[in-house]
């Protein structure tokens, strides 16, 4: 994996002391992000919405011929700048190629029925190459602009096979979140019994 310094900035200490993080180019945040400062909206960057890696049971798959795409669908409470979203991931074999993190707007319920409709809203990349054999939080950089409601965080592969592919963590046990999880193996299907693994942080976009 070839790391590259970028602006981005980590805040250790007091607020305003930062540092440069390095970033794997060109989504993947390296580390896990506490507090930061974007490009736009006002305030910290904070905490938006999670599902702890310590609810995780089991564990869904990505490759061409299977599941390509796995969803998380939320609510937003107020319009936010969205500026980082975690998958945990892992991967299997030698999986080459690109693997995507997108948001969407839903159609249908958060909770229950939602599902990612239309076109990508915004989209971050990875070399999937460089996740890890075993599961960790893998962080992908956005600047979007979220209205309030329904959101849909996507993570997806199209590529590899049944013995080179990423995995998702998830929740079959006693999810729990709020929202609802949602697999595409060739259309959408809402899993309102399951949650996904996953962090977002950002700020208030007023």
């Amino acid at each position: 994996m070839i790391v590259t310094r970028s602006p981005a900035l980590i805040p250790r200490g007091r607020p305003g002391l930062c540092r440069p993080v390095q970033v794997a180019a060109p989504g993947l945040i390296v580390g896990r992000p506490r507090r930061a400062v974007p490009a736009a909206g006002w305030g910290p960057i904070q905490a938006i919405d999670s599902y702890d890696i310590a609810n995780q049971n089991e564990e869904e798959s990505m490759y061409s011929g299977g599941d390509i795409g796995k969803a998380q669908c939320i609510t937003l409470a107020q319009p936010t700048w969205i500026t980082g979203v975690a998958w945990d991931l892992r991967k299997q074999g030698s999986p080459t190629g690109t693997i995507y993190a997108n948001l969407y707007a839903v159609s249908g319920t958060v909770g229950s029925t939602a599902v990612p409709t239309g076109s990508a809203l915004a989209t971050a990349a990875l070399d999937v190459s460089t996740l890890d054999v075993g599961f960790a939080l893998v962080w992908f950089a956005f600047a979007y602009k979220a209205p309030a409601g329904g959101i849909a965080l996507n993570v997806e592969y199209s590529g590899g096979d049944i013995s080179n592919r990423p995995f998702v963590g998830i929740d079959t046990t006693s999810p729990a979140h709020g929202g609802n999880y949602a697999a595409n193996g060739g259309a959408w299907a809402a899993a309102a019994a399951v949650d996904a693994i996953f962090s977002v942080i950002g700020r208030p976009a007023i």
